[in-house]
């Protein structure tokens, strides 16, 4: 780790935000995310029930990481793309592995939503730990 282009970034970041991640100006769209409004979403949308139509399931995980201020937006658009270009079987995989993260053997099912969104170059943190974290805010940090 370069400790002097650290310090560098770190002075510039506190003159443009001089109170820190404090400063009224830093990250306005935070004053505006409710997580309780997501978390009631997530469940609604993401219940087990839901998982019997996969279309339904693909829909609500996509919307729950649109609503999220995690992830970048760059980010949901390509996955928006991603997910518009899968066939009915990839669907089906694709709510096969998020159920598992949520619901079944969590390892195996964040190891296989991985592989699945590594084809897209979309195996990011922020989009596989969202939905938990919305699910269970105060365990799945």
């Amino acid at each position: 780790m370069n400790l002097d282009k650290l310090k560098n970034l770190e002075s510039e970041f506190l003159c443009r935000y001089p109170k820190g991640f404090e400063d009224e100006d830093f990250f306005p769209t935070i004053k505006k995310f409710n997580p309780e409004k997501l978390e009631k979403f997530a469940k609604d949308v993401l219940k087990k029930e839901n998982f019997s139509n996969p279309n339904l399931l693909i829909e609500g995980f996509f919307k729950t990481v649109q609503k999220s201020v995690m992830v970048s937006l760059f980010d949901k658009l390509k996955l928006k793309d991603a997910i518009s270009s899968l066939n009915s079987y990839e669907k089906d995989m694709l709510s096969i592995e998020i159920y598992e993260l949520l619901y079944g053997n969590k390892k195996n099912g964040f190891e296989d939503l991985v592989e699945f969104l590594a084809q897209y170059n979309l195996a990011k943190w922020t989009i596989i730990s969202v939905t938990p974290y919305c699910l269970n805010r105060h365990s799945d940090y």
